[in-house]
């Protein structure tokens, strides 16, 4: 059975920090400091995975793409309402696929290394209010209220003391199943950029991403 060797794919995705200290102690949390906490979202994209067979039920390739990632949670820990962010997602594999039924399904295995690029992060209140105002019509006034909507928002330094950097370079692996041109597949990445959450007596401890990413994909 012929398969399209792109793919778009939606799903969901959440990630989480985790610190080692020197004592030993890991500490997971999500941006806010929550412990045991993830971020969660939405990943959308579109990908290139094209399959070269070795064998009847063996075969070698590719997988590269791009994805938008959009998460939200609330932010009140920090004194907001809400917390949204937008990363750019690209992904390097290699893949080993092992198709059966006469290439109408198959199981496949990814490895690689995969670059996230925050675009934005904020934090942000919403709240409404009321005014009353009065207008002069027929010789009578008429009282009436409007809605207000209050905005504050504020912008994450990325990079800054504290926060994650703005580029997370990692390694993942994971599972692909695939029938007729349908694809479900999950990926666990663990990142080896070092975004210094903490630190104490000029010593900084070591703080990566992990992440997990579920999606549903059609090829074309």
């Amino acid at each position: 059975m012929d398969v399209g060797n792109f793919s778009a794919e939606i799903g969901y995705v959440n990630k989480q920090f985790v610190t080692k200290f020197g004592n030993g102690e890991t500490f997971h949390e999500n941006l806010f400091g929550q412990e045991d906490k993830f971020l969660h979202g939405l990943q959308i994209g579109a990908f290139y995975h094209p399959t070269f067979k070795l064998a009847e039920h063996f075969g070698i390739g590719c997988r590269v793409g791009l994805a938008y990632e959009q998460y939200w949670a609330s932010g009140r820990p920090l004194g907001y309402n809400k917390f949204s962010e937008g990363d750019l997602y690209i992904p390097v594999n290699g893949t080993f696929s092992f198709p059966f039924a006469d290439d109408r399904a198959e199981i496949s295995l990814h490895a690689g290394v995969n670059m996230n690029c925050i675009i934005y992060g904020k934090l942000s209140n919403s709240n409404w209010g009321t005014s009353s105002v009065w207008d002069y019509i027929s010789g009578n006034y008429y009282g009436y209220y409007l809605r207000n909507r209050y905005e504050r928002m504020e912008y994450l330094h990325y990079g800054e003391d504290g926060w994650p950097k703005r580029v997370n370079f990692a390694c993942e692996f994971g599972l692909t199943v695939r029938i007729h041109g349908f694809y479900l597949r999950g990926t666990y990445s663990r990142g080896i950029t070092n975004h210094c959450f903490y630190w104490k007596d000029g010593e900084r401890f070591k703080t990566y991403e992990r992440k997990l990413t579920i999606t549903l994909g059609a090829a074309f």
